[in-house]
């Protein structure tokens, strides 16, 4: 696999997942089974160049390469089964033949996590997995060096070598924004994260003040709403406002308001 570039460990569908990305382009989603063995789910080259980012959003992943390609992955869960078995509808043409790669004791991940190595060792596990992401688009802007996921999941943003800071749809992977103000290339980019609670209290709010006075226009009740100093009426309007932070090569960070 070469170099490991950038990495994600989280819990996903009650199980520990590990996704790792590559110098050779590869990126890989792992398992750990409840028989303590890991798994491979997901194995698939989406980019000829090193992997420079990955960002994690629910069921998916995504990935910016130091080539133009940006590549949305799945995150599977059920689609791991033993050979001559019958591959789901649908992914017959996203499968792959993986072996266990480590089938003479478990790794040390596995090890430091669970205290059942008396049990000894099982045998190798075969059986199919992932190989195909589930779109890949040709940006023509090759190293793309940071990606962010906003936290509603409906867009990404990423750091690009060429100083831009460009926006993509999740759903269609389309370009949507390109924000400029760095004159040097930009290594890194982040969303805030904005609290779906956060959006919820707003709205229940306005909606409680709008009954509570009769009127029909959103804005005026939030304004009138709890008698608000304008200080935490500020602080409200940040809390809802999906705010990126870019940083350049040259020590610039530049904050941006994006819908």
């Amino acid at each position: 696999m070469g170099m490991a570039m950038c990495l994600a460990l989280l819990h996903h569908k009650d199980a520990l997942t590990l996704i790792a990305a590559f110098e050779n382009g590869y990126a890989t989603v792992h398992r750990l089974e409840p028989d303590d063995q890991w798994v491979t789910a997901y194995h698939s080259q989406a980019h000829s160049q090193p992997v420079l980012s990955l960002s994690v959003f629910n069921d998916f992943f995504i990935t910016s390469s130091a080539d133009s390609i940006i590549a949305k992955h799945p995150i599977p869960t059920d689609l791991f089964f033993p050979l001559g078995d019958t591959v789901p509808p649908g992914s017959t043409e996203r499968v792959v033949e993986i072996v266990d790669e480590e089938p003479k004791g478990k790794s040390l991940l596995s090890a430091g996590l669970t205290s059942s190595s008396s049990q000894g060792l099982k045998p190798p596990r075969k059986g199919v997995a992932w190989k195909d992401p589930l779109k890949a688009i040709n940006t023509k802007h090759s190293g793309q060096q940071s990606l962010d996921i906003r936290s509603d999941g409906r867009i990404f943003a990423t750091a690009g070598w060429d100083s831009k800071v460009r926006v993509y749809s999740t759903k269609t992977m389309k370009e949507l924004a390109v924000l400029k103000w760095h004159q040097v290339g930009c290594y890194a980019v982040t969303f805030a994260d904005v609290m779906i609670s956060d959006q919820t209290e707003e709205e229940n709010s306005t909606s409680n003040d709008n009954k509570a006075t009769g009127s029909s226009n959103t804005r005026t009740g939030s304004l009138i709403r709890t008698g608000l100093s304008v200080k935490e009426q500020r602080i409200a309007t940040a809390r809802k406002t999906h705010w990126i932070a870019a940083g350049a090569k040259d020590g610039k960070i530049s904050l941006w308001d994006i819908y």
